[in-house]
């Protein structure tokens, strides 16, 4: 079974988004914390990112098909 991928987005204080170049294929330490607040993304390589927190600054998980 081949290992799940994600790209590692951050959303900052006033709301920009960026991706992280690299894929992570292991998340040691990403895990610690629930990424639940799903939102949909336009324009970006995923269709959508798991954030850690639903508003404000915080990193995101977007599965890589």
């Amino acid at each position: 079974m081949p290992m799940p991928r994600f790209a590692i987005y951050v959303r900052t204080e006033d709301g920009t988004i960026w991706r992280h170049h690299e894929i992570a294929h292991q998340l040691p330490g990403f895990l610690d914390h629930p990424y639940v607040h799903e939102e949909a993304l336009v324009g970006w390589p995923e269709a959508k990112v798991l954030w850690a927190e639903e508003t404000g600054p915080t990193m995101g998980l977007a599965p890589v098909d």
